[in-house]
């Protein structure tokens, strides 16, 4: 019960700023907004062989996944807790800091969600797109497993550059190297099976493809359930890896902080 009176109070905090965050997800819709037109064109051209229906609606997920799967706390936790010392009032909180920041992201994802639900509504019927999704309901339920290991894999990732500042006073150059790479990687910009093979494998190896293009692959029925017990398999593996790498780096870092901030 005091965990849902957490979380009811800060969901208030953030409908506060919802203006703010609309704002900020108008911003975020452009990208896949022109991508969508750019592959919906080489599509229907029958250039590169693409399903307009999969491409389409794969783009449209990414509007809905850009929203809730990826975390964006790093650098209200490297320059807002660590740098100017705010990281004192979850210290003295009896719940762990990365649960508390977990409970407070998590109501932005949810409010930002709501504008991707919109969104994809209104694309779709713009652009009378059909919307592709899996139909089998254990295919549903372990893309949606997916779907929360992917924002658990995000969040996870996103802590571990915030508390980089424990050591960095400038985090800026490396949370901006990091989007590039979350850009690429992802399937932000392409589709894995869009990108060259050796590029496609080198993303394989990394944990980002499990944070956006194989739980939104898996929405649209792409795989078969083998796949889908690897894509599962390799999701928790990495964030098994992640969680203990927070731990430890928090733990040495903790060390290093200051009432006052670094």
């Amino acid at each position: 019960m005091r965990l849902f009176r957490i979380f009811l109070l800060h969901f208030q905090s953030i409908a506060q700023h919802r203006t703010r965050s609309l704002v900020w997800f108008l911003l975020s819709l452009f990208n896949p907004f022109m991508l969508l037109l750019f592959w919906t064109a080489s599509a229907k051209d029958n250039q590169l062989g693409i399903d307009l229906t999969v491409i389409s609606t794969y783009y449209l997920l990414l509007v809905l996944g850009g929203s809730t799967l990826m975390a964006h706390q790093e650098e209200d936790v490297a320059v807002m807790d660590i740098q100017k010392g705010a990281l004192v009032k979850y210290l003295l909180r009896p719940i762990p800091y990365y649960f508390m920041r977990f409970s407070e992201e998590m109501h932005y994802r949810i409010l930002q969600g709501g504008y991707g639900i919109v969104a994809i509504i209104i694309l779709s019927n713009i652009f009378q797109i059909s919307l592709k999704f899996v139909s089998d309901p254990l295919f549903l339920v372990l893309a949606l497993v997916s779907c929360v290991l992917a924002y658990l894999l995000s969040f996870t990732y996103k802590m571990l550059l915030g508390i980089l500042a424990f050591w960095l006073i400038e985090t800026r150059a490396i949370f901006e190297f990091a989007e590039v790479v979350t850009l690429i990687l992802c399937g932000f910009l392409v589709p894995l099976d869009l990108l060259p093979s050796w590029l496609k494998l080198v993303a394989q190896l990394t944990p980002f493809p499990y944070m956006i293009y194989y739980p939104l692959s898996a929405l649209i029925g792409q795989f078969s359930l083998y796949g889908l017990a690897s894509i599962l398999a390799i999701q928790a593996c990495w964030l098994g890896v992640f969680f203990l790498t927070y731990k430890l780096v928090f733990g040495a870092g903790i060390k290093r902080f200051t009432a006052v901030g670094q």
